[in-house]
């Protein structure tokens, strides 16, 4: 998988998350470290060419987002929740998303490295060229989601969910699970490997024969 990486200018602004109550919910060219933004409720927010670290934007409620190449490291967005938007070229390097919603969200070359997201959920969501890491999706929900080109390595996927969200065009061979929902048509094209063919032959009641 060739990813985009995330386009940011070598010299950024020191700035704070919650700059964006001065500038309309916009930031951008900015080096944010050490600043929260949780709890809150914004009609918008849109952050452009920045790099996010160690930040707190927890349990907060965004109706309509823009982030593009956007560096988030070691940041807790647990419980965030998203209506609507886009995530282009970015990064989400050893954060907390912890029951994130993603709902009507368009998502493009994004990593997830590291990353610790347990019963998140991409409801309506359209999702381009994803890569995750070493990264722990248990109990995550895929509802009614497009996905293409998505390559999960290294990745728990212990009970998630996909309904009505085919998975052709992903490769899930790398990651590890026991328990998964899934309707067995909307495996078709789907990358697995020979212990993953296995377990949804289990599954799906096949009765294996040695």
């Amino acid at each position: 998988m060739k990813l985009q990486q995330p386009k940011i200018a070598m010299n950024l602004d020191t700035g704070l998350l919650d700059d964006v109550f001065k500038y309309d919910g916009v930031i951008e060219r900015a080096d944010i470290t050490e600043s929260q933004l949780s709890n809150v409720t914004l009609d918008k927010l849109m952050i452009y060419s920045s790099v996010i670290k160690n930040c707190d934007l927890s349990h907060s409620h965004f109706n309509r987002v823009d982030f593009t190449d956007v560096i988030f490291e070691n940041c807790d967005l647990s419980n965030v929740k998203i209506d609507f938007g886009s995530i282009h070229r970015v990064i989400f390097k050893g954060c907390r998303l912890t029951g994130v919603q993603f709902k009507k969200v368009s998502i493009g070359h994004v990593w997830f490295e590291e990353v610790k997201a347990d019963f998140i959920g991409f409801i309506d969501a359209k999702i381009d060229s994803f890569l995750t890491s070493d990264s722990f999706l248990g109990s995550a929900v895929f509802y009614n989601t497009k996905l293409n080109d998505i390559q999960l390595e290294g990745t728990n996927l212990e009970d998630a969910s996909f309904y009505q969200t085919p998975l052709k065009h992903c490769d899930i061979s790398q990651a590890f699970f026991k328990s998964i929902q899934v309707n067995k048509e909307d495996l078709f094209g789907c990358k697995v490997s020979r212990e993953q063919a296995l377990q949804f032959a289990i599954l799906m009641g096949l009765e294996i024969i040695d």
